[in-house]
Order: C-alpha cells, then structure tokens, then sequence
C-alpha cells in the first residue's frame, strides 16, 4: 500500500497564523474580560482619568511590536472586522462619556455633599463611642471619600476602595447614596453601558467563529504548539 501524500499547506496560512496569533487570540481574551466587567455592571470607570481602567480600544489590546499584523489584518478585512471595532470604541467613548457625565451631575449637588458630611459625622461619633467595629477615623480621606463614593456609584461597585474602614462605613450608608442613581443621568449611562455589553458580547463571539474557521481553512493549530515538559530524572 502506497504513502498517502500529505495536502500542503496554503502558501498565506503563515500570515494567517499571524493574524491567529496576534490580533484574534489577544482579542477574544481581552473582549471576553471586557464582557465580564460589563455584565457585572462594574465600568473600572475612573475619575481622575474619566476612562475606563481595564476596557479600552481595540488596539490597545494589541502588543506594540504585533501592530504590523493588526494592520495586515485589517487590511485584508474579509470579515468586516475593522467596521465592528470602530463600533466597539465608539460604544466605549460613549459609555465613558455617559459615565462622566453622572458623575458630574453626582458630584455637584448640594445633597449629595449634605449626605456626606451626615454620614461621616454619624461613623465618626461612633468611633469616639468606641463602638465594636468601629475602630479607624475616616477623618484623613474625608477630602476623597466623595469622589470615592461617586466613583463607586458610576461602577456599580460593591465595595469602597483606598481603606478598611470604608467597607464599614459603606455597609451602614450605602442605601442613603444609592437613591443618588435615580437621577435622569444614570439612566442615560445605563442605556450607553448595556448597548456596550451586548456589542462587545457580539463582537467576542465573531471573534471566536472566525478564529476557528481561520484555524479550519488554512490547517493551524487554534494556538502556537508548546514543547513538552521534560520528566524529571527519577531520584
């Protein structure tokens, strides 16, 4: 019985592996954080940078030196890919906009600053009584503690950053600083993140269709193969 011949591969499967390697995979991991942020409500959305902190373009996902690929990529864009990430950070400066916005319109109010400072005075009178679980004064990040908790609404988060104390002091008043969120900004912040999430969710399963019928069609492995491990010599 004859040697079959083996079916060589297509001349452009190693610039396809490129691509693969490169742009897809980077993609569909960074997307696919980007979706469990989003459908956990939480934006990384920061104030000092009025941007999200772990969710950004789609080419700053990609390694400086791999630029060349994503431009080769698109380039020779079959799929559409270059229209969906255009979407994908239009989506995203909207979100990020829409987010500054109610944090703007948040940190204003005379209402919101009154809450504070009640709520502060209320933890601070406990720590003097020595009261169990109160031990530290939040008396030195009085100053942040509004952007903090201004932040912390924006993003849907459960729990103040910076200190120890502060996840005490959310516990007894989060409730009074959630009715803050019914303000007409929020809601417009809310439309922008969910039409984000459900693109971005979109955009990560095309990502995944197309890695695998690239992977199917020009026969390359789904990721570059690693050498084995070496056994250990028996002792």
């Amino acid at each position: 019985m004859g040697v079959g011949k083996t079916q060589a591969r297509p001349k452009d499967s190693k610039r396809v592996e490129s691509w693969v390697y490169a742009v897809l995979n980077p993609l569909i991991d960074a997307v696919s954080r980007e979706v469990a942020f989003l459908e956990e409500g939480n934006l990384t959305w920061r104030n000092y940078s009025r941007h999200c902190e772990h969710i950004h373009p789609i080419v700053e996902y990609i390694e400086k030196t791999q630029l060349p690929v994503y431009e080769d990529f698109l380039a020779d864009d079959q799929a559409g890919f270059k229209d969906r990430f255009d979407e994908h950070d239009r989506k995203l400066a909207a979100t990020e906009a829409a987010a500054t916005d109610a944090y703007r319109i948040l940190i204003q109010p005379e209402a919101f600053e009154k809450q504070i400072r009640q709520s502060l005075k209320e933890y601070e009178s406990r720590v003097s009584s020595h009261e169990p679980g109160y031990r530290e004064s939040l008396i030195p990040m009085a100053e942040s503690l509004p952007r903090a908790i201004a932040e912390l609404l924006v993003n849907r988060a459960d729990e103040l950053p910076y200190h120890p104390s502060t996840q005490r002091f959310w516990q007894d008043y989060r409730e009074q600083f959630q009715r803050f969120r019914k303000d007409p900004a929020f809601g417009a912040l809310n439309r922008a993140a969910t039409a984000f999430r459900e693109s971005s969710r979109a955009l990560k399963g095309d990502l995944v269709s197309h890695g695998l019928y690239l992977c199917r069609r020009h026969d390359i492995p789904a990721a570059p193969p690693t050498a084995p491990r070496r056994r250990e010599a028996a002792e």
